[in-house]
């Protein structure tokens, strides 16, 4: 019932090496777990001190890079594979290297792109509330079962990067490169026009009050 994605570390050309160093990350919780997953190890390690910034949304710091492009105020980006390419692409992002990582050897080839390599690999499942919904929802045809109708919350578009959309296309016959099939089967699930939402403490709600459901990361459904 659940389909993969990964976020990965993008890194910048240009940079000077020096005792200090500037890791961008997704606010809220992100940045505590950045900092005990391998904030603190490397520093402990290199001695280099890490300054973390965190940011709301990814494809909007994409946009504030690109405008300081030739005075970058950043070191490694961690992000999602959409806007890490996006940085590649626009000449924002350095082309990752991975003979120059020790550690890029042990991942699987998969998780290794020019774009970014991946620090941690989630999946897309669906969230539900169990006392409102009137049957377990086990597969993501689920969704289509006429009892759910109008009760859906649509990812929200500015964090899902159309993930979503690419589900719907992939459960409809499409693919990434298909995506017409994908909007098809949105229409059969009529669903309300409400987003899920994150908040500052890192979960998502579902609104407006009649969404019972909505496809989200594992790692907003906790």
């Amino acid at each position: 019932m659940d389909a993969s994605a990964s976020c990965g570390f993008v890194v910048f050309r240009n940079r000077k090496r020096r005792r200090k160093a500037r890791l961008h990350v997704l606010g809220w919780t992100w940045a505590d777990y950045a900092q005990k997953a391998f904030v603190e190890p490397f520093e402990k390690e290199t001695g280099i001190k890490v300054e973390v910034r965190a940011h709301q949304n990814t494809m909007d710091r994409l946009a504030k890079l690109q405008a300081v492009r030739n005075n970058l105020d950043v070191d490694v980006w961690a992000t999602s594979p959409v806007p890490a390419a996006g940085a590649l692409s626009q000449g924002v992002g350095a082309k990752f290297d991975p003979t120059r990582g020790a550690n890029a050897a042990k991942l699987p080839k998969e998780l290794i792109t020019p774009a970014c390599i991946a620090w941690y690999r989630f999946f897309f499942g669906i969230v539900y509330d169990q006392k409102k919904v009137p049957f377990e929802i086990t597969k993501w045809t689920d969704l289509l079962d006429p009892r759910l109708k109008g009760q859906i919350a649509v990812p929200n578009a500015s964090n899902g990067e159309g993930k979503f959309l690419i589900q719907l296309a992939w459960l409809s016959g499409g693919s990434e490169n298909n995506i017409e099939p994908g909007f098809e089967m949105a229409k059969k699930l009529r669903m309300p026009a409400s987003t899920t939402i994150r908040t500052r403490n890192g979960t998502r709600r579902l609104p407006p009050a009649r969404s019972r459901l909505a496809p989200c990361p594992s790692s907003a459904s906790i």
